[in-house]
């Protein structure tokens, strides 16, 4: 995770990170 919040719960997390 290259962002400065935290992901939604496993709604594409593979996306965020």
């Amino acid at each position: 995770a290259s962002r400065c919040w935290l992901p939604p719960p496993r709604t594409g997390v593979l996306k965020w990170l």
